[in-house]
């Protein structure tokens, strides 16, 4: 499986948002790796990512809900 993620890079340190709502902040040296042309997170990086995901998931009234529900929710 690959998962792939779009981490902004602003001076206050790499971060990704997801739903809007949830924020997980990388370490600032997510992007160690770079075999070839594209960059890989390191393995700090996902075991952080890792540690945070069930709190990344996306929730509706605070219940934990498919992305496809999320989507269906705030596009309504």
């Amino acid at each position: 499986m690959v998962e792939l993620f779009l981490v902004q890079t602003p001076e206050a340190g790499p971060f990704t948002d997801f739903w809007g709502v949830n924020r997980h902040d990388w370490p600032s040296d997510v992007f160690n790796i770079r075999p070839g042309e594209l960059w890989v997170a390191s393995a700090t990086s996902l075991t952080g990512y890792r540690a945070a995901f069930h709190a990344l998931q996306p929730t509706v009234d605070g219940k934990q809900v498919s992305s496809q529900e999320w989507l269906e929710h705030h596009i309504r």
